[in-house]
């Protein structure tokens, strides 16, 4: 159970998105790559609204697709031996 560490984990991870989204958009090569990638996938606009969207996700956005994704049935085992056995 992640309930209780994901505020803190949350919002330095949010934080270090942020500040790594705006620092790379100082850089105008960087920026316009951006751009460009957001132009390719339908909008270039959507470059300014990138952070709030990081911003408004909650835990229960984060435990709901968790819950989707993390179960028994997508998992995979690998079983190994020693050489020779």
């Amino acid at each position: 159970d992640f309930s209780g560490s994901y505020p803190i984990g949350c919002k330095k991870i949010k934080n270090k998105f942020e500040v790594t989204t705006m620092m790379n958009m100082m850089d105008g090569g960087l920026r316009a790559k951006e751009m460009a990638i957001y132009e390719l996938c339908g909008d270039a606009n959507d470059i300014n609204t990138e952070v709030a969207k990081y911003r408004s996700v909650t835990q229960k956005d984060v435990m709901d697709a968790a819950k989707q994704l993390f179960l028994k049935s997508n998992t995979s085992t690998l079983y190994y031996k020693k050489k020779g056995e």
